[in-house]
């Protein structure tokens, strides 16, 4: 009676092991899969995006353009800053939105002669009432 006991006990554990296997790596499969979906989904968003910065003796033009998904809303920020005295100061800045999918505009400002400027630009895009994906880039 206790042999035919323990290959019960036995046999009980060793199903429950292969069931919790089996579980835990499928869940960790499910999981992998959420993770990648995300990603994918996030960058679905923006299609496209490019920041130019184009500096002359006294004026600076930035040209900015997006591409995003339809039904999506384009959002762009931009900061010019210029390097004086070791670090960098904000000259100007823009915001923008189009509700088309494409974006495309230039804006200019007279600047300071003889200084290093850079544009900050910051791309969003809006799906359904929320930020679905965010770009950044640093432009000098």
């Amino acid at each position: 009676m206790k042999k035919m006991f323990k290959c019960f006990a036995f046999g009980l554990v060793l199903i429950t092991c292969v069931f919790l296997v089996q579980n835990v790596s499928a869940l960790a499969n499910e999981i992998e899969e959420v993770e990648e979906d995300r990603e994918i989904k996030e960058s679905l968003f923006i299609y496209s995006y490019k920041t130019t910065l184009n500096v002359s003796d006294d004026k600076a033009t930035v040209s900015y353009q997006m591409q995003v998904k339809q039904g999506s809303t384009c959002y762009v920020s931009l900061e010019l800053q210029y390097y004086e005295n070791g670090e960098w100061k904000r000259l100007t800045s823009w915001s923008d939105s189009s509700s088309n999918v494409n974006l495309f505009r230039s804006k200019s400002c007279n600047i300071y002669k003889n200084k290093t400027y850079r544009v900050k630009a910051t791309y969003r895009a809006l799906f359904n009432g929320v930020y679905a994906d965010t770009r950044s880039e640093i432009i000098y």
